[in-house]
């Protein structure tokens, strides 16, 4: 039974790959076959893909365009943090209980009793992941063509919601 399901699921992943492709390439396409069907006999019927992965013969080396440089990275992550702990410096004056600081990659935004918000670097992925008490857990990207860390499901810029929910929170506004 289940090799009627899975063996056209893998010839459909297949066909698209027109070039040679390393083992680990197929092995990458095979998985998302099998992934696929055992999604749907658990019934998650979405349709998800689980990576975008580019296939050559030299699976080692990943396409330039496609990771930013470490340092790059770095830097604009850094400047973020330190540009959003510029803007909402003054906060701590005016609630009490709240504390603000930035130690290795990591922002935390206490602001008592309206809520924690936790902003850190993530190097190994080249985005930034923050925890809300109001929208939860997030993942950003940075978009060059607009200059801002942008959530990897929906598009929202970082520095917009962080800025409205602390409005909404707090009543304070803090960057224009």
């Amino acid at each position: 039974m289940l090799a009627r399901r899975v063996i056209p699921a893998l010839a459909r992943s297949l066909k698209p790959l027109a070039r040679p492709v390393s083992t680990r390439a197929a092995s990458t396409q095979c998985l998302s076959a099998l992934s696929a069907v055992s999604r749907r006999r658990n019934g998650c019927y979405g349709s998800q893909i689980l990576s975008s992965v580019h296939f050559s013969t030299d699976a080692a080396t990943p396409p330039a365009d496609d990771v930013m440089d470490e340092n790059r990275f770095l830097t604009l992550a850094e400047n973020t943090l330190n540009d959003i702990l510029g803007w909402i410096d003054g906060v701590e004056e005016m609630l009490e209980d709240s504390d603000i600081t930035l130690s290795q990659g990591v922002l935390k935004i206490d602001l008592g009793e309206h809520g924690t918000w936790v902003i850190n670097r993530q190097i190994p992925n080249r985005q930034i992941w923050w925890s809300s008490p109001v929208s939860g857990p997030r993942r950003y990207e940075y978009d060059v063509a607009s200059g801002e860390w942008c959530n990897t499901r929906d598009g929202t810029e970082m520095i917009e919601l962080l800025r409205n929910e602390i409005a909404d929170q707090t009543g304070i506004q803090i960057f224009q």
